[in-house]
């Protein structure tokens, strides 16, 4: 019994957490974005498959790979590069059209790093790929993608109650829980962090020693 009523309580705190104003507009919002990423990677993708000589790819390929050996605080502000600028456009009106372009963009950069390790080196560069974004796949995209999310239903918000267009809300847009939810992935971004500056190159000079020698 004692069990039960504290996995009710986790429930009911997991639920208010994540309960804000226009609740209902974040799937479909984190469905749009996951849209926006794909056509990104995609073009990325093509970019890349398509565009540039060996000597280009391969200094590209090169600029990728020294980012998996630099110091804790240079890969801190790399790592939250994209998170920050997502939390500071759902902090202003414009952020409902900026961060579906900025998700795009990171799928882009992405895909496109991807598709040029596999063009030099063939099926042995997805592995080093593999290798080299790991980590960062597994944590930075899916905080990207919530905080993305709930910036753009606050963005919307915003916009709604400032052009004089929206209803009138109780409370404020930017709840307590709007805030735990930011530190909750800054706190996940600081593991993925520590991960990248400690693992990442590891799995990198394996992966370089066995399959691209």
């Amino acid at each position: 019994m004692l069990l039960l009523q504290e996995g009710s309580g986790m429930k009911r705190i997991l639920v208010k957490i994540w309960d804000v104003h226009g609740n209902s507009a974040v799937m479909p919002s984190l469905i749009f974005l996951c849209v926006c990423f794909a056509v990104g990677g995609i073009t990325g993708a093509v970019a890349a498959a398509n565009g540039g000589d060996s000597t280009q790819l391969a200094a590209s390929a090169s600029e990728y790979t020294s980012l998996a050996d630099l110091s804790f605080g240079v890969v801190l502000a790399k790592i939250l590069q994209y998170p920050v600028i997502i939390i500071l456009c759902g902090l202003s009106v414009f952020g409902a059209v900026l961060i579906p372009f900025i998700v795009a963009l990171r799928g882009f950069f992405l895909l496109f790093a991807i598709t040029t390790f596999v063009r030099l080196f063939g099926g042995p560069g997805l592995l080093y790929s593999i290798a080299l974004f790991g980590i960062q796949c597994m944590f930075v995209l899916p905080c990207i993608m919530l905080l993305g999310s709930q910036g753009i239903v606050s963005a919307g918000l915003l916009f709604s109650i400032t052009s004089g267009r929206g209803k009138k809300i109780s409370g404020s847009v930017f709840s307590a829980a709007f805030f735990i939810r930011i530190l909750i992935c800054l706190a996940v971004l600081l593991i993925c962090t520590l991960a990248e500056t400690y693992i990442t190159p590891y799995f990198v000079s394996v992966v370089a020693e066995k399959v691209l020698k």
